[in-house]
């Protein structure tokens, strides 16, 4: 029965999410800022990103200021070809990140739970994974540990709503890129997505 009641509040929270964020985009009401995404140092520390700040990737690449990329025709071009996998267990969130990142220009596969995630990226590979942080079957460090004895490289973006330093701390010597809490700006995070592949 508090199963039940739980598995309801998590739809019914996820779904005020959903309508929430397509009131914000619809009607440019009133935007609340989310939470930095955060980005991993040399020395393994995790500090606020710098936002709309031109500059270089680490692998030399030039980047542009977040808010000229979303839904630009660069932003097409920088997704062409490029796979990403989204690792949620919640549908809608699911379905909400996979419609976003198909407009933008990605090959999307999705996963509900960690052992799912594994096959989706040893079946397809990937260009980036959008990883939660709490999945139903696996910790999102497992799953990550797995990703990196397969890929050393891949691009992993964590996605919590849970802001644990230790836990951050193990995911960043596993070497996440970035990570960001929930709730998070969609536009935001698809011009890290871009700026990172």
């Amino acid at each position: 029965m508090i199963y039940i009641i739980l598995l309801c509040a998590v739809f019914v929270t996820t779904i005020a999410f959903v309508v929430y964020l397509q009131y914000v985009k619809k009607d440019k009401g009133p935007r609340f800022s989310a939470p930095p995404i955060r980005r991993q140092s040399s020395s393994m520390q995790l500090s606020p990103m710098k936002k709309n700040v031109p500059g270089k990737l680490e692998d030399g690449r030039s980047k542009q200021a977040p808010q000229a990329l979303a839904g630009s025709a660069d932003a097409a071009k920088l997704a062409e070809g490029k796979k990403l996998l989204i690792v949620d267990d919640q549908p809608l969130i699911r379905l909400m990140l996979a419609e976003l990142f198909q407009k933008a220009g990605f090959t999307v596969y999705e996963a509900a739970d960690g052992l799912n995630a594994l096959e989706q990226f040893e079946r397809y590979g990937a260009d980036c994974i959008l990883l939660d942080f709490m999945l139903p079957d696996m910790d999102g460090l497992d799953v990550l540990c797995a990703i990196r004895k397969s890929d050393a490289n891949v691009k992993v973006l964590l996605i919590t709503a849970y802001g644990e330093p230790e836990k951050i701390e193990a995911a960043a010597e596993l070497g996440i890129t970035e990570w960001i809490e929930k709730p998070f700006d969609t536009d935001q995070l698809l011009n890290r997505v871009l700026a990172l592949v």
